[in-house]
């Protein structure tokens, strides 16, 4: 099973692109390799773009400090990539949706109405959400 649901696995369109934005959105844009910085090369904002939103404006209460340590959190993390968390998931997200479904249910899900089924695999997906204690408070009530 692992072999299709795995993040290389056949369905994956570019594996290198998807392993590139899940390490920049994670914040480790330091461990990107020279292929998969090639691939988010489109996404990329220029040096000089960054350089302009360092500028702070600072008042005449601001103390030398404040400046200091308010320059410092907008450098500490210049995303260096745009848009990245707007891109939407592949279709092999829904892939590996329809293999845990054919996993869970097998050839029950025939007889299922696409309620129960829908049901089903939204517990499935969200089990760390939920436990035998909240079925049971549920069935109690």
């Amino acid at each position: 099973m692992t072999t299709y649901l795995s993040p290389d696995a056949e369905i994956v369109h570019s594996p290198v692109f998807e392993a590139a934005v899940v390490k920049v959105l994670a914040g480790d844009a330091g461990l990107l390799t020279n292929e998969e910085a090639r691939a988010l090369e489109p996404f990329r904002v220029p040096a000089e773009a960054l350089s302009t939103a360092e500028v702070t404006s600072s008042t005449a209460k601001e103390g030398f400090a404040d400046q200091i340590l308010k320059r410092r959190k907008i450098v500490a993390n210049p995303s260096t990539y745009k848009l990245l968390s707007a891109i939407p998931p592949t279709s092999n997200r829904v892939e590996r949706l329809f293999s845990i479904a054919r996993a869970v249910v097998r050839h029950e899900r025939h007889r299922l109405s696409p309620m129960t089924l829908e049901m089903i695999l939204f517990l499935k997906v969200n089990g760390g959400f939920w436990d035998v204690a909240t079925v049971d408070a549920c069935l109690e009530k």
